[in-house]
């Protein structure tokens, strides 16, 4: 029988170090993943820790109701030192390892949450039921993000604020439910986000942490056509030297306000009014086929228009004997029939048209200025020009006139001299002058200018652009004005080759 020699067989020098190689692969994994779970375990132990202190001011508050019949004074603030959680002279009852710092925040009955509390390796901070623990506290956001703002138009003007880890994007819905949002990533704190369409949005924030806002209610609408103006043109609250007319320079152009008291709507009626002055090019209107210039946004938010163009024929202002005051009235006179034929003609009995006009309260015939001082008034008190400021108040006047209930009337001697407008001073550089070849052609107001031995006079613009005193029986055309409703739309941007048109 032949014998069989078996050699041993030993391990080369690279099997030896591929096998350390793999032992020491396998010892690094088991090392990091002892070293994770032991750290998720003292993670867990920690959060545990931090629910616990919850509980323990829970119970707390539930003894001293028990004991009081009533519940504590909130907020209650327990800070933790690592040795207590103390408010006041108040410690929680706890057995387990106290932070170091941070403390527990009751609110009220069921509002107690961790602040970030610490104990050197981890920090926690929120709920029972929403507690986040992480190896630094710059690491955790509890707090939600804020979203307010305002509806300007289709326009949302939004702030978005969180003071933590900072917002990471926003989304506008139409539905009260962030989870139907397509968010739209910044980091920006203001957005200005244009809608398709009216109607309610509903507008979320959510930060860098994932932590999602209220909501944020906004109703989005077109402007009405007060407000566009208002958007479209900055306003000036310095006020213009009334005492000089207008001229060409964007110094004296542009839209002013004016604060107004007893104005259009009747004694009870105050508020502000914004007017255009000067050389403006942009507040033309394009409405019942015709081109209008806006005078102002009235106190109530309609929009007050000047015909740009002017009444076929002439006409005088009253057919009277025009010896008595009475004849310098609108109500009293045969141009009010001429004006409200117009309106009726180009307007009135168009009920689409019509039904987009303001009525009521919104002319001013009360005798307020004069040019010279033997004019009389009857007993009503007029002012003299040189000494005279507008002020568009429109009071009952002493002889009982003042407001003009109606659809249509003509500007006044306040609007006039607010506009650009002033006494014996040729004016061509503001919107009011319409140019015109016909020296003797005068635009009727309605503002009396007082009585003389001869006759009544108005106030009216003549060719030059200046306003003055014309006798009643003279003959002119007139430049009707309207008032458009406060929900009137626009488009167009208001100048002449792109007028606001009326829908």
């Amino acid at each position: 029988m032949k014998r069989v020699n078996k050699k041993k067989k030993a391990f080369t020098l690279i099997e030896l170090l591929a096998v350390i190689v793999i032992l020491g692969i396998i010892a690094t994994i088991v090392t990091a993943t002892i070293s994770k779970v032991t750290s998720n375990a003292r993670k867990q132990a920690f959060k545990e820790s931090a629910r616990g202190l919850i509980r323990a001011a829970e119970s707390y508050i539930g003894e001293y109701i028990l004991k009081n019949h009533q519940a504590p004074e909130f907020p209650m603030t327990f800070t933790c030192d690592g040795t207590s959680c103390k408010y006041n002279d108040i410690e929680l009852a706890f057995a387990g390892e106290i932070p170091k710092s941070g403390s527990i925040i009751a609110d009220g009955l069921k509002k107690v949450e961790a602040s970030y509390l610490s104990d050197g390796k981890y920090c926690a901070a929120g709920t029972k039921t929403d507690m986040q623990v992480a190896e630094s506290c710059a690491d955790i956001d509890i707090t939600k993000p804020t979203v307010t703002g305002e509806a300007e138009g289709k326009l949302l003007k939004l702030t978005l604020t969180d003071y933590e880890s900072g917002i990471a994007a926003y989304c506008v819905t139409t539905t009260n439910d962030s989870s139907s949002c397509s968010w739209i990533k910044t980091t920006d704190t203001y957005k200005e986000h244009t809608v398709s369409s009216n109607g309610i949005y509903y507008i979320f924030a959510k930060d860098k942490k994932g932590n999602v806002s209220s909501s944020l209610e906004l109703e989005a609408r077109k402007p009405n056509f007060g407000q566009q103006i208002l958007i479209d043109n900055p306003t000036r609250y310095t006020n213009p030297t009334l005492t000089t007319s207008s001229n060409n320079t964007q110094d004296a152009s542009g839209l002013y306000s004016m604060s107004v008291t007893n104005g259009f709507g009747g004694q009870s009626t105050e508020g502000t009014t914004y007017y255009f002055r000067g050389n403006v090019t942009n507040n033309y209107v394009s409405f019942a086929n015709k081109t209008w210039r806006i005078i102002r946004i009235n106190e109530d938010g309609t929009v007050r228009l000047l015909l740009e163009g002017q009444s076929d024929d002439k006409y005088k202002f009253d057919l009277n004997d025009h010896k008595n005051y009475t004849d310098m009235y609108y109500s009293n006179s045969d141009i009010k029939l001429s004006v409200e034929n117009w309106y009726s003609t180009s307007i009135g009995n168009n009920s689409e048209l019509a039904d987009k006009v303001a009525e009521g309260d919104y002319f001013c015939e009360a005798a307020k200025v004069k040019y010279a001082s033997l004019f009389s008034s009857g007993s009503a008190t007029m002012t003299l020009t040189s000494s005279y400021t507008p002020n568009l108040v429109c009071n009952r006047d002493g002889n009982g006139k003042g407001i003009v209930s109606s659809y249509v009337g003509l500007i006044t001697y306040d609007e006039v001299v607010l506009l650009g407008g002033y006494y014996n001073n040729s004016n061509k550089a503001y919107f009011v002058y319409y140019n015109s070849n016909d020296v003797w052609l005068v635009t009727w107001t309605m503002s009396p200018g007082g009585q003389s031995e001869e006759t009544s006079y108005i106030w009216s613009i003549p060719w030059n652009g200046s306003i003055d005193y014309y006798n009643v029986e003279s003959t002119s055309k007139f430049r009707p004005v309207i008032n458009l409703k406060s929900t009137v739309t626009v488009t167009g941007t208001g100048t002449s080759t792109d007028p606001y048109v009326v829908e």
